[in-house]
């Protein structure tokens, strides 16, 4: 289940995966590479619904 901050949703790399439909490697590249925006906290991942627009708006 995502996190809810204020208004921003923020998701794990595990939560993202699930809702992509592919493995937590492939986020973790993503964010590795760079073509996904994430914060790190505490040795854990977390993604920004807004970041998950902007990524999905640069590959069309």
């Amino acid at each position: 289940m995502p996190t809810t901050i204020k208004d921003k949703t923020l998701y794990s790399v595990p939560e993202l995966s699930q809702k992509l439909n592919v493995t937590t490697v492939t986020i973790r590249n993503y964010l590795k590479h760079g073509k996904l925006k994430g914060q790190k906290v505490m040795g854990r991942w977390f993604i920004l619904d807004d970041d998950i627009v902007e990524f999905f708006t640069v590959l069309q």
